[in-house]
Order: C-alpha cells, then structure tokens, then sequence
C-alpha cells in the first residue's frame, strides 16, 4: 500500500518497508530468548529487572540534566535517518589499551616527529643522505627547486 509523502507508520514498519526496497538479500525471523543469566527468571520478574534498569538510567539522567527520549519519542523516530545534531570532539591522540601505554606511545611518536622535521630540514637544505624515521618518506623531489637551493 502506497503511502502519501510525509506520512509515517510505526517506526518498526517504517524500517521494514526500508530493508525491503534497498536489500537484496530476503528478510528473515529472528529468535528473542532471555539473556543468559537471566534464563532462570519468570517472564515478570525479566521485566521487573529491565523495569529497574530503565528507571535506574532515568535517575542519573535527571541528576545530570540530560532529557530521557522516552518510548514514544524513540518509536517515533525513521531508522535510517542521521541525527539533527552531531557532537563533535577531538580526534584522540591514540588508543591503547592502558593510560602508560598511551602515554609511551604518545612519548614515542614526539621523538618520531622531532626525527622527522629534523631530518626534512636537512633534506630540504641539500643532505640527501639524511636518515628518516623508519616507516616515513621523504619530501617529494622536485628538481628545479633543488636546483635553486644548489
């Protein structure tokens, strides 16, 4: 059934009707079952705990002044649409695994860059033979600067 542009079903139809036009591949069932530490609960004890959960969220989002969406807001909202606003932050410096890692990294690729820029300086004055960092290139060669520098 065709629907009038700017008309919306449930969110849920709205995201089917869309996997339907732009996948090839068929649309299947998907089995929900209980996590499994949670198998040993009764249907109403399962929804008591999540019940807990998404008041316990609630509760730190009023203390933090962040607004909850709720249900009807989040049902309302198009799958496939990208948010209004993006929050933006900077890149990171580098990942690792521990806050020593990140800061030996962080150690290792200053002397690495302070290698480079030195070995670029000489570069650019003529010393060809000047060592690079291992896994660096170069200045690209251009030879009728090298010229104006000779």
């Amino acid at each position: 059934m065709a629907r009038r542009p700017g008309a919306r079903g449930t969110a849920l139809s709205d995201f089917m009707q869309y996997l339907r036009a732009n996948l090839s591949t068929k649309v299947g069932w998907l089995e929900v079952a209980p996590l499994p530490c949670w198998e040993g609960l009764g249907v109403e004890e399962r929804q008591g705990v999540v019940r807990g959960l998404v008041e316990q969220v609630e509760a730190e989002a009023r203390t933090r002044g962040t607004p909850v969406m709720g249900a009807q807001a989040v049902r309302s909202q198009h799958p496939p649409t990208r948010p209004e606003h993006l929050e933006r932050s900077p890149r990171p410096l580098g990942q690792a695994s521990s806050r020593q890692a990140l800061k030996q990294l962080r150690e290792l690729y200053h002397v690495f860059v302070a290698a480079f820029r030195e070995a670029a300086t000489r570069w650019r004055l003529g010393d060809f033979s000047a060592p690079f960092p291992l896994f660096s290139f170069p200045p690209r060669f251009v030879p009728g600067r090298i010229a104006q520098i000779l």
